[in-house]
């Protein structure tokens, strides 16, 4: 797709990616969703954090955690979830400080690094593309590849039940690119013309949308897409889970003050 068009798509908010492969990304998820089934200070102890409900949300940036959910005006739960955060430092971590579940798990990291590799390089694309059409806002500082390749995020979602209509609340992501890979259930819905419309995955034709930073350093020239997560489904993955999700997170270089430029 030539610059100039596939910037005015994404510019309009949400895009699908034709012809990029997602075949392997289901295999990620057998194995996450065995470690919600492992004691709340598992394996992977040392980077799980349990937020419980009213707390403060204190993402981790590398590993499994588990959030309580935050509680709505009338008391009830939203925002239940398990969370697998893969980047490129996680086999290091994990070699100094749990070696046994590195190697016991070593085909399913080497499947996060691969989809997150291809992510990384596909985002980088798109940003280069971005470049070209708005070459006045030098982007490819901000993101290098060489600086940025340890803060982009590989997310594994499992959502919990809920007593609310939505899984997640509405918002806008604080990256560059957000990729939706794949997700067990439809519910990503999207603000489109001041009206929020459903948007599904599908396999080989994920989605694409802008986040914060970028929507920040660009003046809103490409604005961040505003979604939520609802739940459309009686359906549930297993006894514990009722959707779960992969997505991917573009990031800015570390540190970067975002400044506007001056032309």
């Amino acid at each position: 797709m030539e610059t100039p068009q596939f910037v005015e798509y994404i510019r309009r908010g949400i895009t699908q990616i034709p012809h990029f492969d997602t075949s392997d990304v289901p295999d990620l998820v057998p194995p996450f969703l065995h470690l919600i089934k492992a004691p709340a200070h598992g394996p992977l102890g040392f980077i799980h954090t349990n937020n419980k409900a009213g707390e403060p949300e204190q993402e981790v940036d590398t590993g499994f955690y588990h959030r309580d959910g935050q509680s709505s005006p009338d008391g009830t739960l939203y925002d239940r979830k398990w969370i697998f955060h893969y980047r490129q430092t996680l086999p290091r971590l994990l070699e100094e400080r749990n070696p046994s579940f590195l190697k016991a798990h070593m085909p399913w990291i080497k499947k996060l690094a691969h989809v997150h590799a291809r992510c990384v390089h596909f985002c980088h694309g798109v940003l280069e593309q971005i470049d070209r059409a708005y070459p006045h806002f030098r982007l490819r500082a901000l993101f290098d590849p060489i600086a940025t390749r340890a803060e982009h995020v590989l997310r594994l979602i499992a959502y919990a039940d809920t007593q609310q209509p939505f899984l997640g609340k509405a918002h806008r992501d604080r990256s560059a690119q957000t990729m939706a890979l794949f997700e067990s259930h439809p519910g990503l819905e999207g603000l489109v013309n001041r009206r929020y419309v459903a948007r599904s995955s599908a396999p080989n034709r994920p989605l694409l949308f802008m986040g914060g930073s970028l929507a920040e350093v660009m003046q809103n020239e490409v604005p961040a897409f505003r979604h939520r997560v609802r739940y459309t489904n009686n359906t549930r993955v297993n006894e514990q889970v009722i959707r779960f999700s992969v997505v991917f997170f573009f990031h800015a270089r570390p540190g970067t003050l975002l400044k506007r430029p001056t032309h």
